[in-house]
């Protein structure tokens, strides 16, 4: 997978704490297990969740924006790059765990639609794609998609099962 991620732009995240990678995805993990409760009702638990969900994603788009926002970044930061960062980003202090944190912070006293997380992150990723083409990276076209990689992903599957609404339909919790 991270050999994957190297060749092509991506994001790497992983939901085992002491394992590659940042530790925002093992937090987002650990605020299901403290901020979700049976008496809030799936119907708020699941807006939390994807609300949470669509700031972790938001964080990780605006680390990559940010980095290919720096002058000559084609010379100097490739997907094998952007992988690195993602898989060891100790070696930089967590800044996906940092800025996570500091997004959710800002948030977490105010109410903030799905529908509005949804399009900044919609635009966001719109605007990286956007610099990625722009800057013309071999292994980047417009029509090329980004992958996405959730590693250790099992350890969510145990998380809430009666607290959430499932996608398909409106009235049955998750299976």
């Amino acid at each position: 997978m991270i050999e994957i991620l190297c060749l092509q732009w991506g994001f790497y995240f992983n939901a085992a704490k002491k394992d590659l990678g940042s530790s925002d995805l093992s937090q987002l993990a650990e605020f299901f297990d403290t901020k979700t409760m049976e008496e809030l009702g799936p119907r708020q638990n699941t807006a939390f969740a994807r609300n949470m969900t669509l700031v972790l994603f938001l964080s990780r788009i605006l680390v990559l924006k940010y980095c290919l926002q720096v002058p000559d970044c084609r010379r100097t930061f490739s997907s094998a790059s952007w992988a690195i960062l993602q898989v060891c980003p100790h070696m930089f202090q967590d800044v996906f765990m940092e800025l996570f944190r500091k997004v959710y912070d800002q948030l977490k006293e105010r109410t903030i639609s799905v529908s509005v997380m949804e399009s900044v992150g919609r635009d966001e990723l719109l605007s990286v794609r956007e610099n990625l083409v722009a800057h013309g990276y071999p292994n980047f076209s417009g029509g090329t998609k980004l992958r996405l990689v959730v590693d250790e992903a099992q350890i969510l599957s145990d998380k809430g099962s009666e607290l959430f609404r499932s996608s398909f339909t409106e009235t049955d919790l998750r299976p």
